[in-house]
């Protein structure tokens, strides 16, 4: 459960509840409750966030990978730049 700002819906995905940030607390207190009462309804999001978390974007070496890569052209572009 969490709010609809800065990076947090993206951070969620399908896996959870999004709230307007000035949403009422007793909405927040509902979506909590839900998760709480309703196993279904928790199975359900559970097994999205997990597949949610096992999306290739989020795989280290793939992290890393695409990390090194954006530094080697910021370096290529700098030495060219400077030249």
């Amino acid at each position: 459960v969490g709010s609809r700002r800065g990076g947090l819906p993206e951070a969620i995905g399908a896996g959870g509840v999004v709230l307007d940030y000035d949403a009422p607390l007793d909405d927040w207190v509902a979506a909590i409750r839900r998760l709480w009462n309703d196993s279904q309804e928790y199975e359900r999001l559970s097994a999205a966030a997990r597949e949610f978390s096992e999306r290739p974007a989020l795989d280290p070496e793939r992290q890393f990978a695409t990390f090194f890569s954006m530094l080697d052209r910021a370096a290529q572009q700098g030495s060219r730049q400077a030249a």
